[in-house]
């Protein structure tokens, strides 16, 4: 059989629908035609949402009479979705066969093309079908383990959903109770890791745009839309009841992008604009093969959401693409929140300072202030800002208010960061590594077991880290030295004000960071005591044992208290050290934070920011979002002070 040679499309607006023909047969060949018409006059079409999981074009399928290779994946999901007879034909799009994947320049250009009208042919299909996969899978949590069908958890969605959509406002039915109790959450959480879809940042616009859709997994069939208010339904419901909780929880893993998405979209129509931002820094958990793919695998979503981007050009470096995306949603928006997603960890790609690396997997978290939306560093200032006609330097009005004049030589390391195989863990981690040669030594020989080895670091690092912050401690002064101490450590944690409110339990915590715990009569188990058995039962983690971090991790693992506080502590303050400034205040930033950043407020910024002064271009790099004891509730923000300076970032 010949091989078939795509056509050149015929007009800028024209895309290819494939006609896919049932068979009497089901182990017959796939048969298809591919035809073009215009996006501003369809027919009546459905699109696939699947993901090509690595696979290269090996099983043959007939097209016009030819010859074309596709995916195992792609075959597998138009066999199911073929019509059974042979007089019968379905319209679809999928991407792989509708668009040229050749690699000359003019397939090159099409791509182009099609990408910019991608959002378009999403949200014209009468539904758009999510292809998860044709229901054979199975997991299994351990060697011996039960196989766990992955069909099950579908019939759970599709119950699930079928209950939450019977419930009235306030009332929870049976139904639903009973729908909670068949699903085993771990289960749940290992399907959203197994599946790609649930990972791929491509999904997000093409489920957030469809008018409906369905996501198939063999027979099991369920509505998206369905699922998205489910978790609704149940967030209401995990106030009070725990199960529900648990559920929703486990459900983010597999759709909080997705919902998130759907919601920007919908609020479009009310003029809300700057989700954009809010959706990019979500999506840095989402893979994709090229990093430019970050952008322009949304770029139909933000154009529904007015965002005003330039159109896909794959010959753009990533540093341009993501300079123009930052500063089309400042101009967009009208504010410099984007800002903050400079994490300050050094980016992948050679960006100008003030965009964002969209392309990092992990990033640090900013201070609470930041994610609640509040404004009061600044009080109710107005951004200012603008760009050079090059688009590279942003010049903002604000005040250079502070100057870091000592750090704390060590950094809170991220135990599961998670970005590669586990044996490789010195190649890819993004932590400061630890600077005592026997903690090194234990990473470098048991790089499988970092996560365990991390954990029980973290406790040389909080010492460290209060030596640092109440190093000449005044003793009049000292109560207030360790409130400034605790409110900085646990600056990123959502339950901020309540939490360093328990200063009485938060000394204790103090007090067994360094070898005072007081363990309760009656022995509790807490999700450290996990860790400590695996130590003990490990013979590789023997070492750790004999050591004074041990000792005390292993003593606060008997306390509930004592646990439940330094998992407040240590789970969302990861790459982060802290640091003192010129007047003496005590601060939290990125570890690559360095002595003589200097620290500044932006007019209509939600928080201090650590700059570096480049003085030989007469400009600053933004390093990171910090937080600053006592000024973010801008104190340091003056109602009638001097004029505001201009400060050029590059």
């Amino acid at each position: 059989m010949a091989t078939y040679s795509y056509k050149l499309l015929t007009a800028p607006d024209s895309f290819r629908l494939l006609k896919l023909y049932g068979e009497d047969e089901p182990t017959e060949t796939l048969r298809c035609e591919l035809l073009e018409f215009t996006i501003k006059d369809p027919p009546s079409y459905e699109a696939i949402s699947y993901t090509w999981d690595g696979q290269t074009p090996s099983q043959p399928i007939s097209c016009d009479g030819k010859q074309l290779l596709v995916t195992k994946n792609c075959e597998s999901a138009l066999r199911h979705l073929k019509p059974a007879s042979a007089s019968e034909h379905r319209l679809l799009w999928i991407d792989s066969l509708c668009i040229d994947q050749s690699s000359n320049p003019t397939s090159i250009a099409e791509r182009q093309r099609q990408v910019r009208m991608m959002g378009s042919i999403y949200s014209q299909a009468t539904q758009v079908l999510i292809w998860l996969g044709d229901g054979t899978g199975t997991l299994r949590h351990s060697p011996a383990a039960e196989v766990f069908q992955i069909s099950v958890v579908f019939e759970w969605l599709s119950a699930l959903s079928d209950a939450a959509s019977r419930v009235k406002q306030g009332e929870y039915t049976n139904q639903l109770l009973d729908a909670l109790a068949q699903i085993d959450v771990p289960c749940l959480i290992d399907v959203f890791v197994e599946i790609p879809w649930f990972k791929r940042v491509w999904t997000i616009q093409e489920a957030a745009l469809s008018r409906r859709a369905i996501l198939i997994y063999g027979q099991t069939k369920v509505s998206f839309q369905a699922i998205l208010q489910a978790r609704q339904v149940l967030r209401g419901f995990a106030l009070t009841n725990h199960r529900a909780n648990e559920v929703v929880a486990a459900l983010d893993n597999g759709f909080d992008i997705h919902d998130r998405a759907s919601r920007c979209f919908s609020r479009n129509t009310l003029g809300s604009s700057p989700d954009a931002a809010e959706l990019l820094e979500e999506a840095r958990f989402s893979l994709a093969s090229l990093e430019k793919d970050k952008v322009f695998a949304m770029y139909g979503l933000f154009a529904a959401m007015d965002l005003q981007l330039p159109e896909p050009d794959y010959s753009k470096s990533t540093a341009q693409i993501f300079r123009e995306t930052t500063m089309a949603i400042i101009n967009s928006s009208g504010n410099l929140d984007v800002l903050e997603q400079v994490h300050g960890l050094g980016p992948a790609v050679d960006l100008t300072s003030w965009a964002p690396d969209w392309s990092t997997f992990k990033h640090a978290i900013i201070p609470i202030q930041g994610r609640q939306n509040c404004r009061l560093a600044t009080k109710s200032s107005i951004p200012k800002f603008s760009f050079d006609p090059t688009g590279t330097r942003l010049t903002i009005q604000g005040l250079v208010i502070e100057k870091i004049t000592s750090r704390a030589d060590v950094a809170i390391a991220h135990c599961h960061e998670g970005l590669g195989v586990p044996e490789d863990y010195m190649l890819w981690s993004q932590n400061v590594q630890p600077d005592v040669s026997f903690w090194r030594t234990m990473l470098e020989s048991f790089p499988r077991h970092s996560k365990t080895i991390l954990r029980v670091w973290n406790i040389h690092v909080f010492q460290k880290l209060a030596a640092f912050a109440l190093r000449g401690c005044d003793v009049e002064q000292q109560d207030d030295d360790f409130k400034a101490f605790f409110a900085t450590l646990l600056s990123r944690e959502h339950s901020w004000v309540t939490a360093q409110e328990d200063l009485e339990g938060l000394t204790r915590w103090y007090d067994a960071l360094h070898g005072a715990a007081k363990v309760p009569q009656v022995e509790q188990t807490t999700w450290m005591t996990r860790t400590s058995r695996h130590i003990r039962e490990s013979p590789e983690l023997a070492p750790l044992l004999d050591t004074q971090e041990f000792s005390v991790w292993d003593a606060m693992s008997k306390s509930v208290e004592l646990s439940n506080i330094h998992r407040l502590i240590d789970h969302v303050s990861f790459y982060q050290t802290i640091f003192r400034t010129e007047s003496g205040k005590l601060g939290m930033a990125p570890y690559p934070t360095h002595v003589g950043d200097e620290i500044a407020l932006f007019s209509g910024g939600r928080l201090p920011m650590v700059l570096r002064c480049q003085q030989d271009v007469s400009g600053y790099r933004l390093i990171s979002p910090a937080y600053v004891h006592g000024i973010m509730d801008g104190s340091a923000w003056p109602d009638d002070g001097p004029a505001l300076q201009d400060i050029t970032l590059i």
